[in-house]
């Protein structure tokens, strides 16, 4: 099972999705820029992080079925962050509902 956060931070400029597998421990981010943040991320656009890795972007799809969540990366965020292109995470109810209201936002859909 997959368990789903959520964080707003002005001080440090970005709000956030986290998705945490509660058996490994591996996370999945998505996090949005709330400013101009170091590097030139700018406000709308969003990072993936996994595992410390960041890559900009590659969110090429995902859809919501019940409480399985299907992520579609490209290529080249799939290489950089070392994961499949396709990910199927089996959340709860109530992070089922937190991503579907807080996911399109952050990655800007």
């Amino acid at each position: 099972m997959i368990k789903v956060g959520y964080s707003r931070s002005i001080v440090e400029g970005y709000e956030s999705l986290a998705l945490q597998d509660d058996v490994s421990g591996e996370t999945l981010e998505f996090r949005r820029a709330l400013g101009i943040a170091a590097g030139g991320v700018g406000m709308g656009s969003y990072v993936i992080v996994h595992d410390d890795i960041v890559h900009v972007g590659g969110l090429t799809g995902f859809a919501l079925t019940g409480v399985v969540l299907t992520l579609t990366l490209d290529e080249e965020a799939a290489d950089a962050l070392d994961l499949p292109c396709d990910l199927d995470l089996r959340l709860n109810v109530a992070g089922a509902a937190t991503v579907a209201e807080l996911l399109p936002p952050i990655v800007g859909r």
